[in-house]
């Protein structure tokens, strides 16, 4: 059901990857994509989406890349027998960003999105892809986040800036732009540099529409903004591993030098 095989070439040499699930591959409204090389986690976010998305009133797709996960995940993936699910099942471990944008050249969609797999929804509007859609209906806009911040550092202002832990633009745009930079790989800084170049190409940046929350439980602390929706990982940046902290750095630098007044020494 919809399944195939593709193949691309990078530093490593060929390879192969597996296109495989439920969803067979036509134009929907929407395609989230997933990239993943935690299995805990994306269990935990797939449960969630399913818990708390009704799928009959918006034709969208949720897109897994299956980045160097263990075999058990691909039976897993084959067992979830979901028509709103497919995957990418990636022979190796790569890079967020170049393994968002292998997940992207299977899509035919109006809209692309990106959701990390340690996001899970919370209980809520269960129509709350139509609330991070809606926005667009106004042609300004190019990318759609639950968050949005003033960029402002000693190097660089450009304003208002999303982050695309969770996030939606249109396709179009995505092409235009060429996806995510594989330079910030394994992955920092990509969504500040992809919404630099949206707004460059003359797109604002918005919140989704109001999310009609009922069920909110503000003791847990876990919403982002009013959007429910708990990004478990959000404090990692500051652990003290010195090669995460050591990559990081290196693509803060890069970002710096690409778009900001003064290059960082």
């Amino acid at each position: 059901k919809g399944k195939f095989y593709g193949h691309d070439q990078d530093s490593q040499g060929i390879w192969s990857y597996f296109v495989g699930g439920e969803s067979l591959v036509v134009e929907r409204d929407v395609t989230i994509i997933i990239p993943s090389c935690n299995f805990s986690l994306l269990q935990d976010c797939v449960a969630s989406i399913i818990k708390y998305t009704d799928f009959s009133k918006i034709n969208a797709e949720f897109l897994i890349v299956a980045n160097g996960l263990p075999e058990e995940a691909r039976a897993w993936l084959d067992g979830l027998n979901h028509p709103n699910f497919r995957y990418v099942w990636l022979t190796y471990k790569t890079g967020s960003c170049k393994s968002t944008n292998l997940g992207a050249r299977t899509i035919h969609s109006k809209f692309i999105g990106r959701m990390d797999d340690d996001n899970e929804l919370l209980s809520f509007n269960p129509n709350w892809i139509k609330c991070l859609l809606t926005p667009f209906e106004d042609e300004k806009v190019g990318l759609v986040s639950p968050v949005i911040y003033e960029y402002k550092d000693e190097y660089i202002d450009r304003g208002p800036c999303v982050v695309i832990f969770l996030c939606v633009t249109r396709k179009e745009i995505w092409d235009k732009v060429g996806g995510l930079d594989e330079l910030f790989d394994p992955g920092c800084c990509e969504g500040t540099d992809f919404n630099f170049k949206v707004v460059e190409l003359g797109y604002t940046v918005s919140l989704p529409v109001n999310t009609n929350i009922d069920g909110w439980e503000p003791e847990k602390r876990n919403y982002i903004g009013t959007f429910p929706i708990w990004h478990k990982s959000v404090g990692s940046y500051n652990d003290k591993n010195e090669a995460r902290a050591r990559s990081r750095q290196e693509k803060i630098d890069l970002l710096h030098k690409r778009w900001g007044n003064v290059v960082s020494t």
